[in-house]
């Protein structure tokens, strides 16, 4: 019998489920189909997370023979997360980028070019998104800059099923924005 060794890959497991699959881009593919969208009218979005001062590769030194060592840093690392959205006509919509923090540090900003302080920011406690700022994505990234391109057109947002993306505050602007969400 095959196990999985962790949550995560049992989840990536069921991705891979060729009748899932099917099932999904057949759903899709109504949708699609059925309110007559353009490339430009779907999204998909989510959410990545970088450690921001740890090398993501190290070398260990340790005591010859010893199993499983350990890397240590110094704990100086800080979580950012950046909400990325691209629409199927290659256009990419506005990072939405949030930081770990308490308020804005203008330290964070300095080193930006011109072009990069006009991306949208954020800041939580953690580094990560929650329900408030996952609703400000939604507001001031997809809404704000889908509705220029395609005015009184429906949409199509494509996103995982993170819990800050699926609140009762988020689908109801979706809905009353004819954001639809297959």
């Amino acid at each position: 019998m095959f196990k999985l060794s962790t949550h995560s890959e049992g989840h990536r497991a069921y991705e891979y489920d060729p009748e899932l699959l099917q099932d999904y881009f057949g759903n899709l593919g109504w949708w699609i189909r059925h309110y007559d969208l353009r490339e430009s009218q779907i999204c998909n979005m989510d959410g990545n997370y970088f450690l921001i001062g740890l090398p993501t590769r190290a070398k260990v030194l340790c005591r010859r023979g010893r199993r499983n060592p350990r890397d240590t840093h110094d704990g100086k690392h800080q979580l950012l997360t950046v909400i990325e959205t691209v629409a199927g006509d290659g256009c990419v919509l506005s990072p939405f980028i949030i930081n770990k923090g308490v308020e804005h540090y203008m330290g964070w900003y300095k080193s930006f070019s011109e072009g990069e302080t006009a991306y949208l920011f954020s800041y939580s406690l953690k580094g990560w998104t929650d329900d408030q700022l996952a609703l400000g994505w939604l507001q001031k990234v997809l809404l704000r800059e889908t509705e220029a391109k395609s005015p009184n057109l429906p949409r199509l947002l494509i996103f995982d099923d993170h819990g800050s993306h699926i609140t009762f505050k988020c689908i109801s602007q979706c809905f009353s924005n004819y954001v639809l969400l297959p």
